[in-house]
């Protein structure tokens, strides 16, 4: 659980602006780059995925069935950043559900 009200503003703002609040705010508050890196860690798998949703997109016959999927993808990441925001603005750490840890 997160004490300071600083604390709690950041974490929500890593949320939606990850990479700037983390590297601005992580060598101050623990809280924020732990925070951070989660948030950026996700926003990272979703553009991996993305990426290569987007390749399989331009082939004709593939790309009928994985544009459904893309726009899952897109409504899952947007759905998933806004409840991080919403349990950090609580107080708490979120971690996402999917994510690949490659900032530690």
């Amino acid at each position: 659980m997160l004490s300071s009200t600083d604390d709690i503003f950041y974490c929500v703002l890593c949320q939606f602006l990850s990479l700037i609040i983390w590297l601005w705010k992580r060598e101050q508050s623990p809280a924020v780059d732990l925070s951070g890196k989660e948030a950026l860690n996700f926003h990272i798998t979703a553009l991996i995925a993305l990426t290569g949703l987007s390749i399989l997109d331009m082939i004709p016959v593939i790309g009928c069935l994985t544009i459904p999927v893309t726009f899952v993808v897109v409504l899952g990441a947007m759905v998933l950043s806004i409840v991080a925001a919403l349990k950090a603005s609580d107080g708490y750490f979120y971690r996402y559900p999917v994510n690949l840890r490659l900032i530690k």
